[in-house]
């Protein structure tokens, strides 16, 4: 007597309907990881491609204030930063421009609008576009009177501090930095900024102009042949 194997075609069916809802589910969830990689490429490309937009605006502006058609000292530009927070303009000096930035020929100035790091602050180390300049471009930014603490200036391997209170300077007592009796703040400011190669306020390094998302407007200056940018003036 022949025993026959009865299969279950219900059973069989209900697992190859199974197995064909996780290959589609695998399927979508696979689209959505690359659809979502796709838009963040595109995301970053379109930061990028905005903040060239507004170094080619500066450096428009900056022409203009070269020529001989333009009789003043400073003019006022206004910049679209990208949409995320967090990134800002900082200028570099020849032997510290960022890798591969501002490279292709001897420029004596490299201009960048970076996205700031999270672990590294006012570095060039993630997202950026750069434009080179053949004459000296720097990055200023303004600090009150009552926000001075310690402001430090770096001359190749000399560190000199001084401190503004009480309506007066103060510095250490090394001979090889800047003597500030009586001076006073705005004075004292720029005595540092001429005397040093570079300058930090409470250890940030102040060549650097921080953005918001929306439209901002810049100030630059020319003054003994530099080019200055700074934060606007203007309410």
């Amino acid at each position: 007597m022949k025993i026959r194997k009865i299969k279950n075609k219900k059973g069989f069916l209900l697992g190859e309907v199974s197995v064909k809802l996780v290959i589609a589910i695998l399927s979508i969830l696979i689209l959505i990881i690359l659809g979502a990689k796709l838009f963040g490429m595109f995301s970053k490309e379109n930061d990028v491609k905005k903040a060239e937009n507004n170094l080619n605006l500066i450096a428009d502006k900056i022409a203009y204030l070269n020529s001989p058609e333009y009789t003043e000292d400073f003019l006022y530009v206004t910049i679209f930063p990208p949409e995320k927070i967090g990134w800002f303009i900082k200028s570099y000096s020849p032997g510290d421009f960022p890798e591969k930035q501002c490279s292709i020929k001897d420029f004596e100035s490299c201009l960048c609008m970076c996205e700031e790091d999270s672990i590294i602050k006012g570095e060039c180390l993630g997202l950026m576009a750069c434009i080179g300049f053949e004459q000296e471009i720097v990055v200023e930014k303004e600090f009150k009177t009552e926000e001075i603490t310690m402001i430090q200036g770096i001359s190749k391997d000399i560190k000199c501090n001084y401190w503004y209170q009480g309506e007066k300077w103060n510095n250490n007592a090394a001979s090889s930095c800047v003597d500030l009796s009586g001076e006073d703040y705005e004075n004292g400011i720029l005595m540092i900024r001429n005397s040093h190669d570079m300058v930090s306020f409470d250890g940030e390094i102040i060549n650097i102009v921080n953005l918001i998302s929306s439209p901002q407007e810049l100030k630059i200056i020319k003054e003994n042949e530099i080019i200055k940018i700074k934060e606007s003036d203007r309410q």
